[in-house]
C-alpha cells in the first residue's frame, strides 16, 4: 500500500511540473519529520529507545524504497 501511494505520488507530482529533486525532498523531510516525531515521544525511555535504534535501519530501508518507487513513476510520467 505505501509503495503504491508512493507511485502515485511520483505521477502527481511529475503532472504538476514539479522537479525530480523537490519530489525527493519532500521524501527527505517526510523521513526527518517522522524520526523527530518518534524520538520526541520515545525521549526519555531508555528501553523504547533502544527499540527504536534497533528499527532504524528497516524504517530507513522503507523510506528509500518509497523514494525510488515515487522517482520512477515520476520518471515514467514524463517520459509519457
Amino acid at each position: 500500500r505505501a509503495l503504491d501511494l508512493a507511485a502515485e505520488h511520483g505521477r502527481k507530482r511529475a503532472s504538476e511540473g514539479f522537479a525530480i529533486g523537490d519530489v525527493l525532498a519532500e521524501f527527505q523531510q517526510l523521513r526527518a519529520e517522522v524520526w523527530a516525531a518518534l524520538w520526541r515521544v520515545l525521549e526519555g525511555d531508555e528501553l523504547l529507545s533502544d527499540s527504536l535504534r534497533e528499527l532504524q535501519g528497516r524504517l530507513s530501508h522503507t523510506f528509500d524504497s518509497l523514494m525510488i518507487v515515487a522517482a520512477e513513476s515520476w520518471v515514467a510520467t514524463r517520459l509519457d
